[in-house]
Parts: C-alpha cells; structure tokens; sequence
C-alpha cells in the first residue's frame, strides 16, 4: 500500500492542490465578490436623511423650541453625512422623498395685539418644516411663532396630520 513517506508527499501535493485552485478562485474570477461589510448606498442615506427630518416634525411645532427643532435637524445631518463618508452609488435604487422639506427663514412673534417680523423687537431666523401628506394638503411646522413668507392660509401641523 502506501508507505509513511508517500502519504507525507501527497498529503503535501494536495495542500498545494487546494491553495491553487483558492488562488485561482478568488484571484482571477469575476463571479466570486467578497464583502466582509457592505456599504450603504446613498440613496438610502438621501432616504434615510428625508425620514430623519419628517420625526424632526415634533419638534418643530408651535409648542415646540427653536433649540430642540435646530437640534433634531443638526443630528440628521450628522448622521447623514457620517452615512455618506462610506457610501457608495447603487444604479437603480429610488429615493424614497419626505413628506416635509426644511426650511429656514424669519420667524414673526407675538408683539402687542398683533405679529411683529422686526428682529429689534424678537424676531428672529430659524428652521421650520413645510410638510405635505398624501392627498396633497400642506401644514407648517414652525416654533414660537409665525413664519415669515408662508401662507397664513396653510394650517399648522398636528399630530395624526400624515395618513
């Protein structure tokens, strides 16, 4: 049969046998793709970053601070631009769009029995939310008071305003 020093050759044959044939393999084939971590597309971060800014939505609202609103748009970015640093372009993938766009602009305050848009007497610029459900109707999210140069005819958001 075999002796010791046979099986020691062809146990080292077959070593070679199977790193050349891995060589081969994962060398010089186009079909085998190794990913040890996928990155995200950026369409997904674009959707995950219109998502972010539609929760934004709750703190943004008349009850709401400018601060916290501010704060929930800077943390999106963040993790917006932290998702786009590793990402790569995907063809075919669709950007799931928002159901708000934000804003910035002059922010009118109560003053008197009326509104005042004068920055000397506390108006001030800050981000608010245009919003948009399914059926088309519009509502504004804006902190601490009125926005300058939206509609006034546009209602403020509510809870349960998206179907």
């Amino acid at each position: 049969m075999f002796t010791k020093n046979m099986w020691s050759i062809y146990r080292k044959w077959m070593i070679i046998a199977i790193l050349s044939g891995c060589v081969y393999v994962f060398g010089y084939s186009d079909n085998v793709s190794i990913g040890f971590a996928s990155a995200p597309c950026i369409q997904e971060c674009e959707s995950n970053q219109n998502g972010c800014n539609d929760l934004c939505d709750i703190y943004c609202r008349e009850d709401s601070t400018d601060a916290a609103c501010s704060s929930c748009f800077s943390a999106c970015s963040h993790t917006y631009f932290q998702c786009l640093s590793y990402a790569v372009s995907c063809q075919n993938l669709d950007v799931i769009p928002g159901h708000c766009s934000v804003e910035f602009g002059l922010h009118c305050v109560p003053y008197g029995s009326g509104l005042t848009c004068n920055t000397n007497q506390g108006a001030y610029y800050g981000y608010y939310l245009m919003c948009h459900n399914l059926g088309g109707a519009e509502c504004v999210s804006c902190t601490e008071g009125y926005c300058y140069g939206v509609n006034p005819d546009i209602p403020w958001c509510f809870a349960g305003f998206y179907p």
